[in-house]
């Protein structure tokens, strides 16, 4: 959830190429957690495109 939050403050707030790598990171984050708990993968990938969609569209109105 914490990561979820990070991500959000990251694309909606800092330069672009801030943003790219943080976004990177988060889906590095989540295939480790991929490792430990097989089941998270879809949910994972789902709240991460949310949460990345919608900090976008955020960015974009500004």
């Amino acid at each position: 959830m914490i990561l979820l939050c990070l991500l959000f403050i990251a694309v909606r707030h800092c330069p672009r190429p801030w943003a790219m790598a943080c976004g990177l990171l988060a889906g590095g984050a989540l295939l480790l957690m991929v490792l430990i708990e097989p089941d998270l993968l879809l949910v994972g990938l789902i709240l991460v495109g949310v949460i990345a969609g919608l900090a976008g569209y955020l960015r974009s109105l500004d």
